[in-house]
């Protein structure tokens, strides 16, 4: 029986045979650095060799860009923790001072899940603003009080939202809206080069070479800690990937510089039907599903961009 983050076992196997191969077929000498002896920066680079390399905890690069911004479908801010000297000696937050009907999101962090509700939004998704450092889903409230205490109660959220331990970068705060049909497309110089549903067992050992780049297999719901429940069944729905691949084909076309080689997530409102992106995250690291990995490599050994993101933070 299959179990859930199999990938872990394999992903670094199979990347490493896949940029193998792709480097032979171009000629070029592929090497592996170790943690304490890292390439110059001048190295023709694939990605990092290993996790500590990427930096689990520096900041969020791609938390909020503007593509998200525009076609994420819900509401979203940045937002900070109130460190200011006046609430470290009278704990009082600007979030006491909101007013609602606020035009412009607040920055303060318990602020903005206030102008979340008064929007309309009844539950939100916050993240925090350190790579892969957790993601929260809580209930909104227009009382102050409530929304501190579903932050402060929260596993994630509890000791980030003290201000000595809140991170410098921040959170990204967002309406939630659920979503279905979640996939994830590697993107490479602003093109999309292959993708896969966010089915969490599987791995490019589970590709299907019949869908071509782009893998058929998706779930309804993942069944994770922001959808709850359990995962639905894996189904193959080429037409709905035919769907994802036009809508974000443009958008991957049109991204600036230092944004082109990424993942992005792309979903299904189930609210409104339309497809949304979910979220970019940086390639090397990324969970690749059952993505053609040789593909990837491929387009990434003749990148101009290809995806490390740790000079950009």
């Amino acid at each position: 029986m299959r179990v859930a983050d199999v990938e872990d076992f394999w992903e670094d196997a199979i990347r490493a045979s896949a940029a193998l191969r792709a480097c032979e077929r171009n000629g070029l000498t592929l090497s592996l650095a170790s943690e304490t002896d890292p390439p110059p920066p001048t190295t023709h680079r694939l990605g990092p060799v290993s996790v500590a390399e990427e930096g689990r905890h520096c900041p969020d690069a791609l938390l909020m860009p503007e593509a998200l911004t525009e076609h994420g479908g819900r509401l979203m801010a940045r937002a900070w923790v109130d460190t200011s000297v006046e609430y470290m000696r009278t704990g009082k937050s600007a979030a006491q001072a909101y007013a609602p009907g606020t035009e412009a999101c607040p920055e303060e962090l318990f602020s903005a899940l206030l102008w979340l509700h008064d929007r309309g939004a009844r539950e939100a998704v916050v993240k925090l603003g350190i790579r892969k450092a957790g993601v929260s889903r809580i209930l909104l409230s227009p009382k102050l009080d409530e929304v501190r205490a579903a932050v402060t109660d929260d596993d994630v959220l509890c000791w980030s939202a003290i201000p000595d331990a809140a991170p410098p970068s921040g959170f990204l705060v967002q309406e939630w809206v659920p979503m279905t049909h979640e996939y994830r497309f590697f993107v490479v110089d602003g093109v999309l080069v292959t993708g896969a549903g966010c089915v969490e067992e599987f791995t490019p050992l589970d590709h299907r070479r019949v869908d071509g780049r782009f893998d058929a297999a998706m779930r309804e719901w993942r069944g994770n800690g922001i959808n709850g429940g359990s995962p639905s069944p894996v189904m193959r729905m080429p037409q709905r990937v035919s769907r994802y691949v036009e809508f974000l084909a443009p958008i991957a076309e049109g991204l600036p510089h230092g944004q082109r080689t990424v993942v992005i997530d792309v979903a299904t409102s189930a609210q409104s039907g339309d497809p949304l992106i979910v979220e970019f995250n940086a390639l090397p690291n990324a969970g690749l599903y059952a993505t053609d990995a040789d593909v990837l490599f491929e387009n990434l050994v003749h990148a101009g961009d290809r995806g490390y993101q740790v000079n950009l933070l």
